[in-house]
């Protein structure tokens, strides 16, 4: 099943109103470039507020949508987490975004709907997305990471078409550089803390830094200035610290689970990935000394990593205009 494109198209993109994360920023990035392809594309803010688009956003052209036609000719595309109004509707047709595999499960952002609509048209009322109901198969599925195609395509998903993402164009307004890097660690405490607490528990001689509380700028300050970021995540999606690292100059150093374990994905040697579970903590500061001490030469080792990144913009573009090309 391919999405079916006619001259009188709307494309609405589901999104929750001011809240600002990669997730919710790449709804924006894809209906700014719809609208540049010259498709009629809407960011439809679901619940309804005053002023809605959170103020990062406010640089991209989006049109929002404050009701629907619900039609044939017209698309509905939600993310994974957050998806009920698009069981409102009977003749739109229907995309969810898997812009993540794990946080559909924890359902965070899911909302209890109050509509008087029969329980097996929410397929996502289970929390999971239940496949061999007959339902699932009204959906067409888009996938930002490798890990999320992999997952839809094990659950029998036929419809599955790869749509990325890239990261913000602040991170290459200035190149690099590795002379002048000193030995820190950056880490997101949101992103594997147990671990990562035990790590600086065992190496009371490495400066850790949690990237938390920060600008944009005081961030990408940082990344410019420490020679290793380790991610011990989830790693749900596709995630954007890693590879804003590595375009920085950082050695990044993650876990295997998620998207993580996936090279497509997280395009880093397999010395800098860690299956916590088999791997002691001192096998893992072994490899952060040695970033510090042999930094010019482990760098190298990331220079794939950050040309693959630097063409994901690109990438995202040719996925978007096959997939709405209507062919």
């Amino acid at each position: 099943m391919k999405l079916k494109i006619y001259n009188e198209t709307k494309i609405y993109i589901l999104c929750p109103p001011f809240y600002a994360t990669g997730g919710t920023e790449l709804l924006h990035q894809l209906c700014d470039l719809l609208n540049e392809l010259k498709h009629d594309a809407y960011i439809y803010y679901s619940p309804r507020k005053n002023n809605p688009t959170a103020e990062r956003f406010k640089n991209y052209n989006i049109q929002i949508a404050k009701t629907i036609e619900d039609n044939y000719q017209n698309i509905f595309i939600a993310s994974e987490i957050d998806n009920y109004p698009v069981y409102e509707f009977n003749k739109i047709q229907k995309v969810i975004w898997w812009l993540s595999v794990d946080n559909h499960f924890k359902n965070k952002f899911i909302r209890k709907s109050n509509l008087k609509i029969r329980i097996k048209d929410i397929v996502f009322n289970r929390r999971y997305f239940d496949f061999e109901n007959k339902d699932a198969f009204d959906f067409i599925h888009f996938a930002q990471s490798h890990y999320a195609k992999t997952f839809l395509e094990s659950k029998g998903a036929k419809d599955v078409y790869m749509l990325s993402d890239y990261i913000n164009k602040e991170f290459f307004k200035e190149v690099p550089s590795f002379k002048n890097k000193e030995n820190i660690v950056l880490y997101n405490p949101k992103k594997g803390l147990k671990m990562i607490s035990k790590l600086i528990a065992f190496s009371q001689n490495i400066k850790w830094v949690p990237l938390e509380n920060m600008t944009l700028k005081e961030i990408q300050k940082l990344l410019t200035k420490a020679k290793v970021y380790i991610d011990f995540g989830e790693h749900p999606g596709k995630d954007r610290f890693p590879r804003e690292a590595a375009v920085s100059g950082c050695c990044v150093i993650t876990n295997t689970k998620g998207s993580a374990k996936y090279f497509e994905d997280v395009s880093i040697p397999d010395e800098f990935k860690f299956d916590l579970d088999k791997i002691e903590l001192s096998v893992v500061i072994g490899c952060i000394e040695n970033c510090f001490e042999n930094y010019e030469d482990e760098i190298l080792k990331f220079a794939n990593y950050r040309s693959k990144i630097f063409k994901e913009k690109e990438i995202f573009q040719l996925e978007t205009k096959q997939i709405f090309s209507g062919n």
